[in-house]
C-alpha cells in the first residue's frame, strides 16, 4: 500500500479512508496537507474519518494546520478546529495554541460569522486548563 492509495479521490472515496487509518502515522506524514484538504466540509462522506486519522498526528501536523488557520477560508478553519484539533494530542494543540487565541481574540468578520473565534475558545478552554 502506498500513500497516494490513502488520499481521497472525491468525497465519497470511504476506501481511501479506510487505508489511511490502515496506514497511520507516521507513514502519512508527507500526506497531511492532502488529507486535510477533506476535512473542509463536514457534510462530505470522507471528513470524518479523516479527521479520526489526522487527529493520530504527531507534532508534524502543526505547521499544515497552520496555514489552514492563518488562511482565508473561515469554514475549513471552523472544521479543522472541530474534528482535528480539539481532538488532537495536548501536545498538538500546545504547540497551536498562538493561532488559536488569535483566531479567538482577534478574529475577522468571516471568521466570525463562520463562529470560527467561538470554536477556538472552547478548545482552549477545553484543551489548556
Amino acid at each position: 500500500m502506498n500513500v497516494l492509495s490513502c488520499i481521497p479521490k472525491d468525497k465519497h472515496d470511504l476506501l481511501a479512508t479506510d487505508r489511511a487509518r490502515e496506514m497511520g502515522f507516521p507513514s502519512l506524514n508527507e500526506a497531511i496537507p492532502e488529507l486535510l484538504f477533506w476535512v473542509q466540509d463536514a457534510n462530505w462522506p470522507v471528513a470524518e474519518p479523516i479527521a479520526s486519522v489526522l487527529q493520530q498526528a504527531g507534532p508534524e501536523i502543526v505547521p499544515h494546520i497552520t496555514s489552514v488557520l492563518v488562511g482565508s477560508d473561515a469554514v475549513w478553519k471552523y472544521w479543522t478546529i472541530v474534528l482535528v484539533i480539539a481532538r488532537s494530542t495536548p501536545e498538538v494543540v500546545t504547540e497551536l495554541r498562538d493561532e488559536l487565541l488569535r483566531l479567538a481574540n482577534n478574529p475577522n468578520i468571516n471568521d466570525r460569522v463562520e463562529s470560527v473565534d467561538t470554536v477556538a475558545r472552547e478548545v482552549l478552554s477545553e484543551k489548556l486548563v
